[in-house]
């Protein structure tokens, strides 16, 4: 097993408004419910008065390995992703799962990840995902889509090992709601990776 720390990480954010536009209308900086479908597990807050909880499952299916032989040669890996989002108002709600009256929010954004391996020790993933996302109490409802492309550069070799993160993201909903659909980020950081003796895990969750 590997244990992954994350030692430094940053993060911009490029949201498609005006500052004093934000602060007429969006005083908390409230992220719309769609939203869930991208930044993940969580609490948001999407209106003056109300919250929601979003548990993101992401079951895929790897369809081709990436790899690159001696001579160079490389094939790209493909893998299909099948995100699903729930939100519910009230964290206890959890407690009978299969209830659908218990959800406030339901996305599905099914995509696509390609991994091409550049060197032996760098690789990059871009991706793309769109689907649709509702409410379940209003007739609110959204098309969600973001995409963007990571890399990951392998600094060492061995039992420890540094990899350097990248990547750009781009996602968004529609239709807009006070200027607020779209947003962008870059992200940088650090990995390291050591194998742990004698310890396994049977279940990774990913949010």
């Amino acid at each position: 097993m590997l244990l992954a720390l994350l030692l430094f990480a940053v993060s911009v954010d490029v949201l498609a408004q005006d500052s004093k536009q934000q602060e007429r209308e969006d005083p908390a900086r409230q992220v719309h419910w769609a939203m869930g479908a991208y930044f993940g597990t969580g609490w948001y807050k999407v209106d003056a008065n109300r919250t929601v909880y979003i548990l993101r499952v992401k079951p895929g299916k790897t369809l081709l390995e990436s790899s690159i032989d001696a001579n160079g040669k490389r094939a790209p890996g493909i893998e299909l992703q099948f995100p699903l989002s729930f939100g519910v108002q009230e964290l206890e709600a959890l407690d009978d799962f299969f209830d659908f009256d218990n959800y406030a929010t339901v996305s599905f954004t099914p995509g696509i990840q390609v991994e091409i391996p550049v060197t032996e020790k760098w690789y990059l993933r871009p991706y793309v995902n769109v689907g649709w996302g509702t409410e379940t109490t209003t007739t609110d409802s959204a098309w969600i889509y973001y995409g963007g492309i990571k890399s990951r550069y392998q600094l060492g070799s061995g039992k420890n090992n540094w990899s350097l993160l990248n990547a750009i993201h781009f996602d968004g909903y529609n239709p807009d709601f006070g200027n607020r659909g779209k947003y962008g980020s870059f992200m940088t950081g650090l990995e390291f990776d050591h194998p742990l003796k004698g310890l396994s895990l049977g279940v990774m969750i990913s949010g």
